[in-house]
């Protein structure tokens, strides 16, 4: 391995010259080139500081950009961004519309998470066209054909994710339909809980499955709950989500609610969100001669990965018109975190003790609020996203658990 490639071990490297590396590249040209790419966002007076800054710490691996802009920086109408969440109406012209969207997003590279909630359900009379649905399912599996052609003209597999109500009536034919009827090989899909159902399971209630406020039958709530936790833990589907519980902690509640998420289920959303992703090589902000963790640099480093996601938000090229007006509006970016394990291999932690469960409470305390801090600086500069309403956003339960110094950033500064 040569000097540039910083300590890459053989598979890595492997990894990195068959997804990420350009033609003739190395670990040194591709951090200089995503850099750079990056740094178009800043002033012009200011870009070769920002680009030196930004390679500085991808490249020693301190901030791991997500592998679209790894791979799409500097290529003209590349797409950086990874995962999609989109939305669809019940009628043909928004269902053919949605096909049409996951088919060009899918061959840009991104996953595409989307809700089946609105579809009405299989045997529903289709008013003035006469007939009736064939429900959610039947269309999933045409989106999931699209997976299946997109992942044969390309070398990455699409990533899909279809989410439904609980409430919906067709909600066991969609359980079954990866693990009875082995179907939807390209998809991941994940059931909305609700806390009426969560209630109806805790008291042993029968629980109504409905459709535009119309109750179409009622079930017994334990009973499908079983079904849910047993398929999850058979095979691993579906995944759940507390959508009661996500929408009201969502900072954005008063713009919109959360009716999904993303194939890899950590970004929640809503039609036209886009995942903008990044993470913290955790293990590198050990030192390896007192085995401590170097809290400043950490500090460092978030503040360079903010301002780098908000830059990647920029300079994108968005392959759908409801993508590039909702990245605009709300500004959502995703800082991660990588090499959780290894840091704590390092620091002698057992997982799951009492004493690293103390450690990651402080550490990822540490982490958001020097994210929510580094926004608020950042926003000082930018200024917010469009869609802050300073009142509003504090009403975020979310926020009201942060430390109040930070509270009062968010007041005086607003947030990126």
């Amino acid at each position: 391995m040569g000097e540039n490639n910083y300590n890459l071990s053989d598979n890595a490297l492997a990894i990195a010259r068959d997804r990420y590396f350009h033609a003739g590249e190395d670990w040194d040209k591709m951090c200089r080139r995503v850099a750079v790419a990056t740094s178009q966002a800043e002033k012009e007076e200011d870009q070769k500081k920002w680009e030196n800054e930004f390679y500085d710490v991808i490249y020693k691996k301190l901030f791991m950009p997500a592998g679209r802009i790894l791979h799409g920086s500097g290529k003209t109408k590349s797409n950086l961004l990874n995962c999609f969440c989109l939305g669809v109406e019940d009628s043909t012209e928004s269902i053919a519309n949605l096909y049409r969207d996951i088919f060009i997003v899918s061959s840009y590279g991104g996953g595409v998470g989307y809700s089946t909630t609105p579809l009405r359900y299989e045997g529903a009379p289709i008013l003035g066209k006469g007939g009736t649905s064939s429900g959610p399912v039947s269309f999933i599996k045409v989106v999931d054909r699209i997976g299946d052609v997109v992942k044969s003209g390309g070398s990455r597999r699409s990533a899909l994710l279809s989410c439904m109500d609980i409430s919906h009536p067709d909600i066991y034919s969609f359980i079954n339909a990866k693990i009875k009827d082995k179907e939807l090989s390209n998809h991941n899909i994940s059931v909305a809980l609700n806390d009426e159902f969560i209630k109806c399971v805790k008291k042993g209630k029968k629980y109504p499955l409905t459709f535009n406020n119309k109750i179409i039958k009622e079930i017994d709530a334990k009973e499908l709950w079983t079904l849910l936790v047993t398929n999850a833990y058979n095979n691993a589907e579906p995944g759940l989500l507390n959508m009661s519980l996500l929408n009201r902690d969502f900072n954005l509640r008063y713009y919109s609610q959360i009716t999904t998420c993303n194939p890899c289920a950590e970004f929640p959303g809503y039609n036209g969100s886009v995942c903008c992703l990044g993470s913290l090589n955790l293990s590198e902000f050990v030192n390896r001669q007192s085995m401590t963790i170097d809290y400043v640099l950490i500090k460092k480093v978030i503040k360079l990965a903010i301002r780098f996601l908000d830059n990647i938000l920029s300079i994108n090229n968005y392959v759908l018109p409801i993508n590039k007006e909702i990245a605009n509006l709300d500004r959502r970016i995703g800082l991660g975190t990588v090499g959780l394990h290894h840091m704590m291999l390092l620091l002698g932690y057992k997982y799951g003790s009492e004493q690293s469960l103390e450690f990651l409470d402080k550490l990822y305390t540490f982490i958001r609020d020097e994210s929510y801090t580094a926004s608020t600086e950042l926003a000082k500069e930018k200024g917010s996203f469009p869609k802050f309403d300073k009142e509003l956003f504090m009403e975020s339960n979310f926020i009201k658990r942060l430390p109040k110094r930070i509270q009062s950033k968010i007041r005086q500064n607003g947030i990126r």
